[in-house]
C-alpha cells in the first residue's frame, strides 16, 4: 500500500468540509469520497468545528471567522496588558501618574 502524500488544507475548505456533514446531512463517508480526504482528517475537522460552534478556543488554528477574529482580539489585549505594565514600570519614578499621561500620549491612548 503506498503512503498517501501529506497535503495542506486552507481554513476555510476545512470549514466548508465539516459543514457538509454537520449542517448538509453529508455522512463521513459519502464527505470523504467526494472531496477526496480520510476519514480521520474530516472527523478531526468536524470535531473541532462543532468546538468552535460550542464556544471553544480551538488548540489548533481556527475554523470559523469568528474564532479567527476572537484570537486577534486576544493577542492584541495580550499586546497591550505589556504596554500597560511597561508604562507602569517606567511610571513608578517621582513623576507618577504625570509620567503615564505623557507614555499614554505617546502611544496615541488618551
Amino acid at each position: 500500500m503506498t503512503r498517501r502524500q501529506r497535503r495542506k488544507f486552507t481554513p476555510e475548505f476545512k470549514h466548508e468540509s465539516a459543514c457538509l456533514i454537520l449542517d448538509q446531512r453529508y455522512t463521513c463517508k459519502q464527505a470523504c469520497e467526494s472531496l477526496d480526504l480520510t476519514e480521520t482528517a474530516l472527523r478531526g475537522w468536524v470535531k473541532q468545528l462543532q468546538a468552535e460552534r460550542g464556544d471553544t478556543t480551538p488548540t489548533s488554528p481556527a475554523l470559523t471567522q469568528d474564532q479567527r477574529k476572537r484570537e486577534r482580539v486576544d493577542v492584541e489585549r495580550l499586546e497591550l496588558k505589556v504596554q500597560v505594565k511597561e508604562m507602569f514600570t517606567l511610571s513608578r519614578g517621582s513623576l507618577g501618574s504625570r509620567r503615564i499621561r505623557v507614555l499614554m500620549g505617546e502611544v496615541g491612548v488618551e
